[in-house]
């Protein structure tokens, strides 16, 4: 089965906003499923509310989505979507979740053996500089 799911890259002075998931023991990027005739910037805006408790502007799409494998064997599309926090302190509002954490580069090196599918691929892109964020304000 194929799912997809839109996760949204959160650039801030300390680095890329995670969380981490307690269910799973791994860091991922916030985000989730994409529901029937949503697009992948309003599943990030709906997600980063319900999980983080912050209202973010997306700032577009990263072209090219990433396939992968999760670690039960199920494929997923991820869509990566740049987006912004314009109100609110971001909080982990689920019980699956734990902290929320924002990785620079050393932590993005550091945890990858701790990361999610998906933010390890990322982690990747931005480390080989095939990846750029916004800058963070």
């Amino acid at each position: 089965m194929n799912r997809e799911i839109a996760v949204g890259l959160i650039n801030t002075p300390e680095g890329l906003l995670t969380l981490y998931r307690n269910d799973q023991g791994h860091f991922e990027l916030p985000g989730g499923k994409i529901r029937d005739n949503e697009r992948p910037e309003d599943t990030v805006v709906r997600e980063l509310k319900e999980e983080l408790g912050v209202v973010v502007t997306t700032l577009g799409r990263v072209a090219m989505p990433l396939g992968i494998t999760k670690r039960n064997g199920d494929r997923a599309t991820v869509h990566l979507v740049p987006a912004r926090i314009e109100q609110g302190i971001p909080h982990s509002r689920e019980a699956l979740h734990g902290e929320v954490r924002r990785m620079g580069p050393f932590g993005l090196r550091y945890h990858r053996d701790d990361m999610s599918p998906a933010l390890s691929q990322v982690a990747k892109l931005i480390i080989d500089g095939d990846l750029q964020l916004e800058e963070a304000s």
